[in-house]
C-alpha cells in the first residue's frame, strides 16, 4: 500500500468484540505493525493483523464554497500591490512578477453579464500596461473558461491545489526561519524565478504573518521555502533544494520546519499550488500528505 499514502482509502477491521467496521480517510503512515489513518475526527491507528480489507476509494467531493474560500485565503497569502473589485471578482496587479499576483480571480458575481466581465478585466490591466489574466478555478468558474476560450484566450499552466492538515509539522534547530529573506535567499529563488524586479520583495513579504525558511549544509544554502498564514490556511511556496544536495529529504525538513511554525500562528490546514507538469513535486507533497483540493487553469489575452 505504499503507493497509496495520501490516498483516501476504506479500512474494513476487526475490533477486540469481533465486530467489523469501516475506517474511512486519508492514509498517512505505514509502520512495521500498523497503519495510521486520519479520518474527519482524527487519526486512527489500525494494526494490520486487525485488518479484514482494504481498497482506495475516490476523494471526497470539494464543495464550491470550500474552493472560493481557499482561493481567496490564497490571495492574503500572496497579496498583489494592487487589487479591484468587480462585483465579487478580485482583480490583482504587482508589476507583471508572478502570475499569482497579476491576475484576475472570478470568483462569486461580477455584477455584470460574464462577457462584460471579462471586457472589463482587458481594460483594467491594460490601463496598468500588464496583459489581461485570469487564473480560473475549476469547476467552480467554468462557465469563465468557457466565455474565455470561446473569445480565444490561450490557456497555460494548469495547476493544482493540495490540501494538508499540516501533521508533518516538525521543528528542525537545522532551518533557520526568518521574517524576511535575505540575500542569499532571494538569489537561489532567482534562480528558479529569474531575475528579480524590485517589486518581488514587497509581494514575498507582504503578508502579515510571513516566514522565509533556510537550510544550509557545510556553509553553502541548501534549500529554502516560504510559508504565509491567512484566514487560518498556511500557504506553502518556493520550496527549493540547490543542485547538489538533492535526494537528501532537505525539503521535507524545510517544509516540516515551515508547517510547525504555522501551527504556532494558528494555521490549521495548509495548502499548496504546483504546476500538474510538476510530478517530483506532487510526489513529494502527497507523501507528506496533501490531497488534490481542486485545480485552476491560467488564461492569457493575446493579441
Amino acid at each position: 500500500m505504499k503507493d497509496q499514502i495520501g490516498r483516501r482509502v476504506v479500512i474494513r477491521r476487526r475490533l477486540p468484540d469481533q465486530h467489523l467496521t469501516d475506517v474511512v480517510g486519508v492514509l498517512r503512515a505505514l509502520g512495521e505493525m500498523d497503519l495510521i489513518v486520519a479520518t474527519d475526527k482524527g487519526e486512527v491507528t489500525i494494526r494490520y493483523a486487525d485488518i479484514v480489507a482494504a481498497k482506495e476509494v475516490p476523494p471526497r467531493p470539494v464543495k464550491y464554497s470550500e474552493i472560493a474560500a481557499l482561493e481567496r485565503a490564497a490571495v492574503g497569502g500572496w497579496p498583489p500591490v494592487e487589487t479591484a473589485a468587480l462585483g465579487d471578482w478580485v482583480l490583482r496587479a504587482g508589476g507583471g512578477w508572478t502570475n499569482r499576483a497579476n491576475t484576475a480571480l472570478p470568483i462569486g458575481d461580477p455584477c455584470v453579464s460574464l462577457e462584460e466581465g471579462v471586457a472589463t478585466v482587458v481594460s483594467w490591466y491594460k490601463e496598468r500596461g500588464l496583459q489581461p489574466r485570469f487564473a480560473v478555478p475549476l469547476p467552480l468558474a467554468r462557465g469563465v473558461a468557457r466565455v474565455l476560450e470561446a473569445q480565444g484566450w490561450e490557456s497555460y499552466f494548469p495547476t493544482t491545489v493540495m490540501v494538508s492538515d499540516l501533521s508533518f509539522a516538525a521543528e528542525d534547530s537545522d532551518v533557520v526561519l526568518a521574517d524576511e529573506p535575505d540575500e542569499a535567499w532571494l538569489r537561489m529563488m532567482a534562480g528558479q524565478k529569474g531575475e528579480l524586479p524590485p517589486i518581488a520583495r514587497s509581494i514575498l513579504t507582504g503578508p502579515e504573518m510571513v516566514t522565509f525558511a533556510s537550510l544550509y549544509c557545510g556553509g553553502e544554502l541548501a534549500a529554502i521555502g516560504r510559508c504565509a498564514v491567512a484566514d487560518g490556511w498556511a500557504g506553502f511556496a518556493l520550496v527549493q533544494t540547490s543542485l547538489p544536495y538533492r535526494g537528501q529529504g532537505l525539503a521535507r525538513k524545510v517544509m516540516g520546519a515551515l508547517a510547525a511554525w504555522a501551527r504556532a500562528a494558528g494555521a490549521g490546514r495548509g495548502y499548496l499550488q504546483v504546476e500538474e507538469a510538476n510530478e517530483p513535486a506532487i510526489s513529494l507533497y502527497t507523501r507528506l500528505g496533501f490531497a488534490r483540493h481542486h485545480g485552476y487553469v491560467h488564461y492569457r489575452l493575446t493579441d
